[in-house]
């Protein structure tokens, strides 16, 4: 059976926890000013994210966009998400009984 390909931490993060970013992101401005600072996000993409009318709309094209722009920009966004909302990383990263 060949091993599957690694998958560093922040992209694996990304993608296990996408659905539940996209319901539980909570202030997405000082994220967006993280990601821009740090040249993920342009100011136009910025724009687009800021400019959809409902929270949930803006978490699903700031993660639609980080898909898009692949792995780095998914590991540097895990980095930004840390830092902005370290609780909640740690809450979808800590295990948690479901029986």
């Amino acid at each position: 059976m060949p091993s599957s390909p690694y998958t560093p931490p922040g992209q694996e993060f990304f993608h296990r926890h996408k659905a539940a970013l996209e319901t539980r992101l909570g202030l997405l401005a000082p994220i967006l000013s993280e990601l821009v600072a740090c040249r993920v996000l342009n100011s136009q993409e910025r724009q687009d994210v800021e400019s959809k009318e409902s929270g949930s709309k803006q978490n699903h094209a700031l993660l639609l966009t980080l898909e898009k722009k692949g792995g780095q920009a998914q590991k540097e966004f895990h980095k930004v998400l840390s830092k902005c909302d370290e609780y909640l990383v740690k809450d979808l990263e800590t295990p948690h009984d479901t029986s």
